[in-house]
C-alpha cells in the first residue's frame, strides 16, 4: 500500500518507528531519568592482577562464592553483560557473593576502564585491569577456554572452581551462582 508521496507502508512504518523512538528520547531527556548518576571515576576502585595475585584473591574469599567476569571494553558482548555482574553483586552480596571483574584491556588505557566502571556503578565489584592486557599470554595466564570473552568463573565457598561460562549467558550465568549459593 502506498502512502503519501507514493512512498510504501515499510517507509512510513519506519519513519513512524524513528519518530516515536525520538519523542520516547525528547521525554526522558525533559523528565529526567530516575537511575541514580554513576560514581565519580575517582570512587572506583581498579588495581592490576595477575594470576598469582588473582589466587590469593580467592583465597581471601573463602567461605563466599566468587564469579570472576573476564571482560574488555571493546567487546561489544562483555559490555552487554557487564551490568549483569553488577547487578549480581549488588542483590547477592548479603547471600555471601563476591563478584570479581578483570579488564583485559591494555593497561595504559586504564582510563577508559575507570570511565566504564564508574558509568556501570560497578562499586559493588572488585575491579581489575590483567597485568599483561588480552593476548594468547593472559589467556593461558588465566585459564580462559579458547581465549574468547567475555569469559566467567564461579567458584565454591571452598575456593574450588565449579562452573565456566564463554558468552553472555545470562541464565546460566545465574543459575550457577544461585546453585553455589544455596548450598550450605
Amino acid at each position: 500500500m502506498r502512502g503519501p508521496n507514493g512512498r510504501n507502508r515499510a517507509f512510513w512504518t519506519r519513519c513512524g518507528l524513528g519518530v516515536a523512538a525520538g519523542l520516547a528520547l525528547a521525554a526522558l531527556v525533559l523528565t529526567g531519568c530516575s537511575s541514580p548518576s554513576p560514581p565519580p571515576v575517582e570512587a572506583v576502585q581498579l588495581g592490576l592482577t595477575d594470576r598469582p595475585t588473582l589466587d590469593r584473591l580467592l583465597e581471601t574469599h573463602r567461605g563466599r562464592v566468587v564469579l570472576i567476569d573476564f571482560w574488555a571494553t571493546w567487546c561489544p558482548p562483555c559490555v552487554q553483560l557487564f551490568p549483569h555482574s553488577v547487578d549480581l553483586a549488588r542483590r547477592y552480596a548479603d547471600r555471601g557473593l563476591s563478584v570479581v571483574c578483570v579488564s583485559l584491556d591494555d593497561p595504559k588505557d586504564d582510563a577508559a576502564v575507570r570511565s566504564f566502571l564508574a558509568a556501570q556503578g560497578a562499586t559493588a565489584t572488585e575491579n581489575f585491569l590483567a597485568r599483561n592486557g588480552s593476548g594468547s599470554e593472559t589467556a593461558a595466564e588465566f585459564q580462559i577456554e579458547g581465549g574468547a570473552i567475555p569469559f566467567l568463573k564461579v567458584y565454591d565457598r571452598q575456593g574450588r572452581l565449579r562452573t565456566t561460562v564463554t558468552g553472555a549467558d545470562l541464565p546460566k550465568i545465574e543459575h550457577a551462582v544461585l546453585e553455589l549459593l544455596d548450598e550450605k
